[in-house]
């Protein structure tokens, strides 16, 4: 491996890669050719990322890795870099200096720690690694595609967990989003649609479900054998294996059916809105406490759930239907994002929601 020279060194801290900020290296006054451990701090080694370009850097000045954020383990480098650290000294820490896109996701390091002054853009190809790797104050997490207010959100609080979006364990759980009387509104047309991993429940089985106490407005179900869109008529399409992706388009009465982005059944049915309309996810203890997924080891999950007050033409559909899909039209008002993000809110509008809980067997409100 190649070595920087003191020269290179501090020519790397003032190419934009400190754009953020001041870092935490101690620049030393020692005439050496090469990097002293004091640049370092308390790190063993260094990422900078500017423009795509990414240098990381051992304590003694040799040169781990030097590419763009695609080269070797994708990573920009940060895998190299802790591998060098868990390799020459078993644990310690990892300064980030910069902006990185990674763009894969190997096996996390142990005892090692990412710090510094960094923005990552987590994606689906990235995250797992990213979110299994120990952080400190220092770094910065944010979405790859900015819809809304989702970093807006992000930048003031970390909402990110490797958690499944949402836990259903049991058939009896449900969560609902309230954001004013009507979540959603009343549009005319629309399209609604979500990943869903449970097995069908006769006990009604209710994916979605947009209304109250005061009724439903329209429900997405799963069960008797069959995916259902329910209004005024039900819409009905048989099919047994999960998980699947369900989406459901809804244009001055015309309705269609779409299981893993592909149209399954047609029909009509008008739509008489209820006041207030919330939107249900899993269980609708309104019907029956019992009527959430029946749980599919180890757990029942609704993911990715994206509501567009337009209809969607079939090509964006195939697009979203996977638990990791990224809205595909500017339209879109409501996105649950993947199961990774834990913000219980609405990360479109960026406001918060008047009520959100779970309702178990014995309880109602």
């Amino acid at each position: 491996m190649s070595k920087i020279s003191r020269r290179e060194f501090i020519g790397l801290l003032g190419v934009g890669a400190v754009a953020l900020g001041s870092s935490k290296l101690a620049l030393s006054s020692s005439p050496s050719s090469e990097i002293p451990s004091s640049f370092f701090g308390s790190s063993l080694a260094v990422v900078f990322s500017s423009s795509q370009q990414c240098k990381a850097i051992g304590s003694n000045g040799e040169v781990i890795f030097s590419g763009t954020c695609s080269d070797g383990s994708g990573t920009c480098g940060i895998y190299e870099a802790m591998q060098y650290v868990n390799q020459n000294f078993g644990a310690g820490k990892v300064d980030l200096i910069g902006e990185f896109y990674p763009t894969s996701s190997p096996s996390p390091i142990p005892n090692v720690e990412l710090d510094g002054n960094a923005v990552i853009y987590l994606s689906p190809a990235n995250l797992q690694f990213i979110m299994s790797s120990t952080r400190g104050n220092g770094i910065k997490l944010l979405w790859y595609q900015n819809y809304g207010f989702v970093n807006t959100l992000l930048s003031r609080s970390p909402s990110f967990s490797l958690s499944p979006y949402f836990f259903f364990p049991t058939t009896a759980s449900s969560v609902f989003f309230a954001n004013g009387d009507l979540t959603l509104g009343t549009p005319s047309s629309f399209t609604v649609g979500a990943w869903v991993n449970g097995n069908q429940n006769n006990n009604g089985g209710y994916i979605l479900t947009y209304g109250s106490m005061s009724g439903i407005s329209w429900a997405i179900q799963y069960g008797y054998g069959a995916i259902l869109f329910n209004t005024d008529q039900t819409l009905k399409y048989y099919y047994d294996e999960a998980p699947f992706h369900v989406a459901v388009t809804y244009d001055n009465g015309d309705v269609t059916l779409y299981v893993n982005g592909k149209p399954v059944s047609t029909s009509t049915s008008s739509i008489s809105y209820v006041t207030p309309s919330y939107l249900w996810l899993n269980n609708f203890p309104k019907v029956n406490q019992q009527s959430g997924l029946s749980p599919s080891s180890p757990f029942s999950s609704i993911e990715n759930v994206q509501f567009y007050p337009k209809v969607l033409s079939q090509s964006q559909i195939e697009a979203i239907a996977s638990p990791t899909a990224s809205p595909v039209d500017p339209s879109i008002s409501f996105w649950a994002l993947y199961r990774y993000i834990f913000y219980l809110g609405d990360l479109i509008t960026g406001k918060g929601f008047q009520r959100m809980g779970g309702v178990l067997e014995g309880g109602v409100f």
